[in-house]
C-alpha cells in the first residue's frame, strides 16, 4: 500500500463489512493454552482418519466423567469414572503415522535462558496415537476444571464488587 493510500486505523475499522466479527472469549470451548492446542492437533488427526466422532474437546472430556462439573470426576479420582478412556476402533493396518504436538524449547540468548514453543512432528502407530490421546485426555480433564472453575470465580468476583474494591489478577498456566 503506498503512502497516500494510507487510513486510520479508525476508520480502518469503520469500513469493515458488517459481517466480519471480533471474537469473544465466549466463543472459544479451550483456553488457547498448550494443553488444549496440543489435544486440539491430536483430535484432529483422529477425526481426520474417522477414528473420532466429534472433534469438541468439551464432548469428549464430558464423554469419559459422570459429571463435568464435579472436581472429584474431572481430577480423575471417582471410583465410577475414573478408568473411563475414549474407545477408538482402530484401522487394521499398522502403519507408521506423523502428528504434531506444541513443546516447550528452552534455549540460550547471551546470558540468558529463553523458553518458546515450537511445533515437533511425533512418529507411531494409531494405537501409540490413541494411548497419548487418551493419557492427555486424562490431565486436560483436569486442567479444564480448573481453567472453568477460575473463569467462573473470576466472573463472580467481577459481578459482586462493590465500588472501594479493586480485583488484582495474575494469569498463568495452570
Amino acid at each position: 500500500m503506498a503512502k497516500e493510500d494510507s487510513i486510520s486505523y479508525r476508520q480502518f475499522l469503520r469500513l469493515r463489512p458488517f459481517h466480519i466479527t471480533e471474537p469473544k472469549a465466549s466463543d472459544r470451548d479451550t483456553c488457547a493454552c498448550i494443553h488444549h492446542e496440543n489435544m486440539g492437533l491430536l483430535v484432529e488427526k483422529l477425526k481426520l482418519k474417522g477414528l473420532l466422532k466429534t472433534s469438541s474437546i468439551s464432548q469428549l472430556v464430558a464423554a469419559i466423567v459422570c459429571d463435568a462439573k464435579i472436581k472429584k470426576c474431572m481430577y480423575r479420582l471417582c471410583t465410577k469414572c475414573c478408568y473411563n478412556e475414549i474407545e477408538v476402533e482402530l484401522p487394521e493396518e499398522p502403519q507408521e503415522i506423523v502428528w504434531e504436538q506444541w513443546e516447550r524449547k528452552k534455549t540460550q540468548d547471551g546470558g540468558k535462558q529463553k523458553t518458546h514453543f515450537a511445533k515437533k512432528k511425533k512418529s507411531g502407530t494409531w494405537s501409540e496415537l490413541v494411548k497419548v490421546f487418551n493419557s492427555k485426555l486424562d490431565t486436560l480433564a483436569t486442567h479444564q476444571y480448573n481453567w472453568i472453575h477460575q473463569a467462573e470465580q473470576c466472573r463472580h468476583l467481577k459481578e459482586t464488587l462493590s465500588e472501594e474494591e479493586v480485583v488484582d489478577m495474575d494469569f498463568s498456566e495452570n
